[in-house]
């Protein structure tokens, strides 16, 4: 996003109505939220934005007061589209031309000083032309074209005039280039989008999807194993690096890490038959044998000192 064509609008400062994201970090305006609307995954837009509601909208209408923008954002179905009415948003506001009532308020060196080279010059001008229609004799009436005046000559006209419409060609030239920036850089952003976020192919989604599953299901056999008082740690250690390995999986979609992770649940698959072939420990049988062993080994202890 070209920093020089947008600016940051506003910021809220009430905590309560900052937007709250899952990694923790807090969206306090609409520019933030640009930024991540463009980098967000697929998880968290489908969260946010579904056909029941679109929280994004929601936020931008109720804390900001922006009704168009709102309902541009509920049309929208995906993250391109999403960000590609932010950007347009923050573009046509930084654009905008300002109101002659703000201009009035601030004005740049060069325009005073044009302003009070005008004032002169309009000065100037006005007693040179009372002088001389003092001095001037009464015009002769033309018969032929029938005009009592002579025409006004332009090459005597007051430099004045061209002060402020040199100004407002200036910023029409200006906003001109701004909005040939703004169609440029769209378009490279469409021709690098799909580079920017590849979609995850349809092979790789149901590999995920089946690895998943597997996890689950060996989730609510360990947690069943438990029950009976089974040691469970090992196979446990292991389903939670599948885990941690099937989350890189879904970032990288590589091969190589969707291997991994599945090697480490078939790993935590075997572990677990290993469990479920031991045999059951039972806390009272085990005391009784030991104290058993200890009894006997005291009385041998005993015999052999007679």
């Amino acid at each position: 996003m070209p920093k020089q064509l947008i600016r940051k609008g506003k910021e809220l400062k009430d905590k309560e109505k900052f937007f709250h994201l899952w990694s923790g970090k807090d969206l306090k305006s609409i520019k933030e939220l640009a930024d991540h609307i463009r980098g967000i995954s697929p998880d968290e837009f489908n969260h946010h934005v579904n056909e029941h509601k679109n929280d994004f909208a929601n936020w931008v209408e109720h804390c900001f007061g922006e009704h168009k923008l709102a309902t541009a954002l509920r049309s929208c179905t995906s993250r391109t589209k999403m960000y590609e009415v932010l950007l347009n948003f923050l573009m046509q506001k930084s654009t905008a031309p300002r109101s002659s009532k703000a201009r009035s308020k601030k004005k740049s060196p060069q325009q005073k000083r044009a302003k009070k080279a005008a004032t002169n010059v309009r000065q100037a001008s006005a007693s040179t032309t009372k002088q001389e229609e003092q001095e001037k004799p009464a015009p002769t009436p033309s018969l032929q074209e029938g005009n009592t005046t002579n025409p006004p000559d332009d090459s005597e006209a007051s430099p004045a005039a061209n002060v402020q419409p040199s100004l407002e060609e200036e910023h029409q030239a200006l906003a001109k280039h701004a909005e040939s920036i703004m169609d440029s850089f769209d378009k490279k952003l469409q021709h690098i989008e799909h580079e920017l976020q590849p979609e995850i192919p349809e092979s790789a989604e149901k590999r995920l999807d089946t690895l998943n599953e597997a996890i689950n299901e060996l989730s609510a056999s360990i947690s069943a194993l438990r029950k009976t008082g089974k040691d469970c740690f090992i196979p446990a250690v292991t389903l939670r690096l599948a885990k941690s390995r099937l989350i890189i999986a879904k970032a990288t979609l590589s091969p190589s890490d969707l291997a991994a992770a599945e090697s480490l649940i078939n790993e935590a698959r075997d572990d677990l038959k290993e469990v479920e072939a031991e045999r059951p420990i039972n806390i009272k049988e085990e005391v009784a044998l030991l104290a058993k062993q200890k009894l006997a080994k005291e009385l041998k202890a005993a015999e052999e000192e007679k």
